[in-house]
């Protein structure tokens, strides 16, 4: 669902099931062309359906992700706060990126919600 991404769970323990829970990790590779990114990240927090806290932990990404659902007038708002950062390359870059990476999220997460476009 997200433009030339794959996202595969990283095997933690033998004997545990798939699936994501505190302490799961999962990789969101990217190509684009030739360029390969990995993002590494985390469960920190797993609280279905009504919390998720995700820590970016690879070697370039760093930042957390945490995702609140909750109930609203016969229907759902779903909350997202994002930090990131590249490891190496100076905050202002990361924040020069700002309006890419909203945009990339915001046409995600519509197609996802099935909205026109999230609230904020």
């Amino acid at each position: 669902m997200i433009p030339f991404t794959t996202v595969t769970l990283v095997p933690t323990e033998v004997g545990h099931e798939s699936g994501l829970r505190e302490g799961s990790r999962f990789d969101a590779r990217t190509h684009l062309g030739p360029l390969t990114i990995d993002d590494v990240m985390r469960v920190d927090r797993w609280d279905p359906p009504a919390e998720a806290r995700i820590v970016k932990v690879g070697r370039v990404f760093g930042g957390t992700i945490t995702v609140r659902l909750s109930d609203v007038d016969g229907g759902s708002r779903l909350d997202w706060h994002q930090t990131y950062s590249v490891h190496g390359l100076p905050d202002i870059v990361a924040w020069l990126a700002v309006p890419l990476v909203r945009a990339g999220y915001v046409r995600t997460l519509s197609r996802i919600i099935g909205s026109q476009e999230p609230a904020g």
